[in-house]
């Protein structure tokens, strides 16, 4: 068995005056699933579950030594929460307080979280499902959750690789995570409209402008001295 935590959980808020009391704990090597449970776990009783309180998550039962981990948490009668987003476990990402989550991308991304089109149109006046922008990635957007993942894993290897200092200070931990979201975000574009990196005008350019410079700062701040061909 393998031991992971996470700190500063929020559930999601509630206004019927109800806490949540369980937590279940549920686990996959994809950011996409499929998920598995590994444990359920008691809360600490919130007293204002309108305005809910971070809570700090310790599995003890997991079967993978690096993944993928979700959470949902239950009442005392069994009504459940939706789902929470994917985590990296530390395991997976050393890197994890710098690391942007899939959803930042998908907030900068928002057109390439579109449903993928798999059938043909629904009955007249319905809505149609396929090619609707969801607001996130998942295992049916181009590109799937599984790929931003690894957009944002390779993107924070490259903008530590580029400050060069090892760990990097708790202070650029938010300029950090801004950098590579920015790498991200024009990974993404770049999968989705190779055609539009040329362009000065695109999102591609303003993405890697905006790394660029973010990266400039980050290693200003970071390291004592900027060495030429740094960027």
């Amino acid at each position: 068995m393998n031991t992971h935590s996470f700190t500063a959980v929020t559930p999601p808020a509630r206004f019927d005056g109800v806490p949540w009391t369980t937590v279940s704990v549920e686990e996959s090597a994809l950011a996409a699933g499929p998920f598995t449970l590994v444990a359920t776990l008691a809360v600490e009783v919130d007293a204002t579950p309108d305005t809910p309180n971070p809570v700090n998550i310790t599995v003890t039962t997991a079967t993978l030594a690096s993944g993928f981990f979700r959470f949902r948490f239950a009442d005392i009668v069994g009504n459940t929460s939706p789902y929470s987003s994917p985590v990296a476990s530390p395991a997976l990402s050393p890197s994890l307080p710098v690391r942007p989550t899939a959803q930042a991308v998908a907030d900068l991304c928002g057109a390439y979280t579109r449903q993928a089109i798999t059938g043909g149109y629904p009955p007249p006046g319905g809505e149609p499902q396929a090619g609707r922008e969801l607001g996130e990635f998942t295992a049916s957007t181009s590109p799937t959750l599984n790929q931003v993942e690894g957009f944002i894993t390779a993107a924070v290897d490259e903008v530590r690789g580029r400050v060069g200092i090892g760990e990097l200070p708790e202070d650029v931990w938010d300029l950090a995570r801004t950098t590579a979201l920015y790498h991200a975000a024009a990974a993404v574009q770049a999968m989705r409209a190779p055609a539009g990196t040329d362009d000065s005008d695109g999102l591609y350019a303003a993405f890697i402008s905006n790394y660029r410079a973010s990266l400039i700062e980050l290693i200003q701040q970071a390291r004592p001295r900027v060495l030429p061909g740094m960027y």
